[in-house]
C-alpha cells in the first residue's frame, strides 16, 4: 500500500487549547474576586440592617415610654376629678379628647412597632431588596416621628389646660342642703369668695368680739341666703378653704368664728389648684362689704373710747 502524504495545510490544534486555557484561569480569577466582593457587601449590609433596626427599637422603646407616662398621670387626674359642675363637665370633655389622641397615638405606635418587626424578620437579597428595605426603615422612621410630634402636641395641650375644681354644697341624707359660705385662708389676707372681699391683719386684732369683721360678714351671708332661699331646708355654713400658706389666717379665722362652735368646715387645696366659685352675686356683695364696714366702725370707735383694750397705753 502506498503512504498517503500529509498535507503541508494540516492545522494544528494546540495553539487554540492553550488560549482556551488561559481564557478559562482568568475567568475563574475573575469570578472569586467578584464572589469576594459579594460576601462583604452582604456583611456591610446586614450590619447596616441590624444598626438601623436597633436605632428603631430604641425609638419605639422610648415612645412606649412617653406614652405609659400618659396613661399614668391620666389615671392620676381621673382618682382627683371631684363631683361634677357644668364648668367641670367642660374639663373632661376636653380630658376626654385627650385621652382619645393618646389612644389613637398609642394604635399608631403599636402598629409601627408591628411593621418594624415585620422588617425584621425578612430576609431580602442583597442585590434587590437592599433599597426597598431601607425605603420602608425610612417610611417608619416618618411614622414614628410623625406619632412623636403628635405626643408632644397632646403633652402641651395637657399643660396648657389647667383644670378647675369646684366645691359642691352638701346635701344631707334628711334633704337639708347645706350652701357653703367661702372663706379663703391665704398667707397674708383672708378672701370672702366670690365676692372678692379681703380682710388683712388689722380686722383680727384683739380684743376678737363676736362683732368682728369677718364674723359679721358671715351673720349677714347667713341672713340673706336664708331670706333668698326657695327651701326652708337650706342653710348655709362657712367653709375655710386653706393654701398651704394659709395656715396663720386659718387659725385667725377660727378665732374670729367662735360664736359658730363646730358649724363650720374646711377644706385644704394645692397652692396652684383653680377653684371654679359660683357666679358672683353684687347685690350679695353690696350687703357683705356693708357689714364689713360698719364692723370696721365699730371697733375703730371702740379702740377710741378703750384704747387700753387694743394694746394703747
Amino acid at each position: 500500500m502506498k503512504r498517503i502524504r500529509s498535507s503541508g495545510d494540516e492545522v494544528t490544534l494546540f495553539p487554540f487549547l492553550a488560549v482556551l486555557i488561559c481564557t478559562m484561569g482568568s475567568l475563574i480569577v475573575l469570578l472569586v474576586v467578584v464572589v469576594q466582593q459579594a460576601k462583604a457587601t452582604a456583611g456591610r449590609v446586614a450590619h447596616e440592617r441590624a444598626v438601623q433596626q436597633a436605632d428603631v427599637d430604641a425609638e419605639v422603646e422610648a415612645i412606649s415610654t412617653q406614652v405609659e407616662e400618659l396613661e399614668w398621670r391620666i389615671q392620676i387626674l381621673n382618682a382627683s376629678r371631684a363631683e361634677t359642675t357644668e364648668a367641670h363637665e367642660r374639663k373632661l370633655a376636653e380630658l376626654a379628647y385627650l385621652e382619645d389622641e393618646i389612644r389613637q397615638l398609642r394604635d399608631r405606635i403599636v402598629r409601627a412597632a408591628e411593621e418594624a418587626d415585620q422588617v425584621a424578620r425578612l430576609e431580602l437579597s442583597v442585590d434587590e431588596d437592599a433599597t426597598d428595605a431601607s425605603r420602608e426603615l425610612q417610611m417608619l422612621r416618618e411614622k414614628i416621628d410623625y406619632a412623636r410630634e403628635g405626643l408632644a402636641q397632646a403633652r402641651a395641650n395637657r399643660a396648657n389646660r389647667q383644670p378647675s375644681y369646684a366645691l359642691v354644697p352638701y346635701e344631707g341624707a334628711s334633704g337639708t342642703r347645706r350652701r357653703p359660705i367661702y372663706v379663703e385662708c391665704l398667707s397674708d389676707r383672708i378672701v370672702l369668695q366670690p365676692e372678692g372681699i379681703e380682710l388683712l391683719s388689722e380686722d383680727f386684732e384683739e380684743p376678737l368680739t363676736d362683732d368682728n369683721p369677718l364674723a359679721a360678714s358671715l351673720r349677714a351671708q347667713r341672713e340673706y341666703l336664708k331670706d333668698a332661699a326657695a327651701d326652708d331646708h337650706e342653710t348655709a355654713y362657712p367653709l375655710l378653704v386653706v393654701r398651704p400658706d394659709g395656715a396663720q389666717s386659718y387659725a385667725a379665722a377660727r378665732a374670729a368664728m367662735q360664736s359658730w362652735d363646730t358649724e363650720f368646715g374646711y377644706e385644704l387645696i394645692d397652692a396652684d389648684m383653680k377653684l371654679a366659685f359660683p357666679e358672683r352675686d353684687p347685690a350679695l356683695a353690696k350687703v357683705v362689704q356693708s357689714a364689713v364696714e360698719e364692723s370696721r366702725l365699730r371697733r375703730q370707735m371702740l379702740r377710741s373710747i378703750a384704747p387700753a383694750r387694743f394694746g394703747r397705753s
